[in-house]
């Protein structure tokens, strides 16, 4: 029994040879890569691709490459190497890329360059999409546009005869910004405004038409209607403010004149002989002089 087990080991041995023998010979035919990934999509293949390229070691670099199976992408280092040169390549980049593996090599299709120019070609691209600060554009100048000012007066005339005031303001307004050069745009302007019981904003807009067209007597016109707009709207205000002071002094003698002079100023003659009645009881220079401002006006007349 003891001869025949020996010889049974023997045979065994010389099988295990055998196979190990046809083993190194079948690897001696084959080609073998190193797989260091694969991808369901050709972008996550490629973007693998630069990463190893940043890793891996200078020597293995350029090796690098991203294949098309049948269903993936895959990346894979090194073409048509021999089982120990394999090997040695899995064995130094397995602390960058835990996941490699040696395999045979496939038959498959390359659809990417070597690492070196795919970062080169990611550079360029990076290049391409970053945005470069643009240099400031000063704006074109506008043109005036034409304005076509019989259609304004047209509109304005109408605007204004209806009362609405608000869309006679925004048209003409419209109509300036075309044409800010055109005088008659901001006579019309003052008198949308006068209208509104806006005076001081239409004088503004008068003074601007006659120092375009300062030969223009209707614009002087218009300057001069809006101080007449402006003093009955100041005496508006004065008899409000001398009619809140009788209120809580009916007899205070500076209100009374005040509020005579007023009456008197703006033509309100029966107001201003009530007014004059009362200030006789209490005051008589203080009557006096509001009947000599009945009686002469304010004496702005032209000196000689």
């Amino acid at each position: 029994m003891h001869r025949r087990y020996r010889q049974i080991l023997i045979t065994f041995f010389i099988c295990i040879c055998t196979c190990l023998a046809c083993a190194d010979a079948h690897a001696a035919g084959r080609s073998f890569t190193v797989q260091l990934g694969a991808f369901s999509t050709r972008e996550s293949a490629r973007k693998h691709h630069v990463f190893l390229g940043k890793g891996l070691p200078a020597e293995y670099k350029a090796g690098v490459r991203i294949e098309k199976t049948s269903n993936y992408y895959v990346v894979r280092l090194g073409k048509s190497l021999t089982y120990p040169a394999a090997a040695t390549i899995l064995k130094k980049i397995k602390p960058v890329v835990k996941d490699a593996f040696i395999m045979k090599q496939p038959a498959a299709r390359e659809v990417a360059t070597p690492v070196n120019k795919a970062l080169e070609d990611a550079h360029h691209n990076n290049a391409k999409t970053k945005k470069r600060p643009e240099r400031p554009r000063s704006e074109p100048q506008k043109r005036p546009e034409y304005i076509d000012l019989p259609e304004v007066d047209s509109s304005m005339a109408s605007f204004l005869e209806e009362k609405d005031y608000r869309k006679a303001v925004k048209f003409i307004e419209k109509a300036i910004s075309q044409s800010p050069r055109e005088p008659a745009l901001y006579s019309w302007y003052g008198s949308s405004l006068i209208a509104s019981n806006r005076p001081y904003q239409a004088l503004q807009q008068f003074r601007k038409a006659a120092e375009l067209a300062p030969r223009k007597p209707e614009y002087q016109n218009g300057i001069g209607y809006s101080y007449v707009y402006i003093t009955i709207d100041a005496a508006r205000q004065s008899i409000e403010a001398f009619r809140k002071v009788l209120l809580l002094d009916p007899d205070n003698v500076d209100a009374l004149e005040g509020l005579g002079a007023i009456y008197a100023s703006v033509g309100e003659k029966r107001q201003a002989s009530n007014v004059y009645r009362k200030l006789a009881e209490k005051d008589k220079d203080a009557a006096k002089r509001l009947h000599a401002l009945m009686s002469h006006g304010l004496g702005l007349g032209e000196n000689d």
